[in-house]
């Protein structure tokens, strides 16, 4: 839905590479949900823990880092070719 040229997002460039990113960030979102409220469930903890904001930043952050490490990269290889 994400991936091919005509898919959902593709009016927005979301396609190919960007929409199978798109798709895996957003199954593993819904995932993380659905795991949380199944433990909540079924243990009865609280849904946000103290470390569940802690690990998404944590996230977030290496998302970020590595986005920026990548632009970076293909900077310093466009340079030496």
């Amino acid at each position: 839905m994400f991936i091919p040229e005509w898919g959902l997002l593709s009016s927005f460039g979301v396609n190919g590479p960007v929409g199978a990113a798109t798709a895996t960030a957003m199954s593993q979102l819904v995932g993380f949900v659905g795991l949380r409220l199944a433990a909540r469930r079924l243990t009865r903890i609280k849904l946000m823990q103290t470390n569940t904001p802690r690990h998404i930043v944590a996230g977030v952050v290496m998302g970020i880092g590595l986005y920026y490490l990548n632009l970076w990269i293909l900077l310093i290889v466009r340079q030496h070719t």
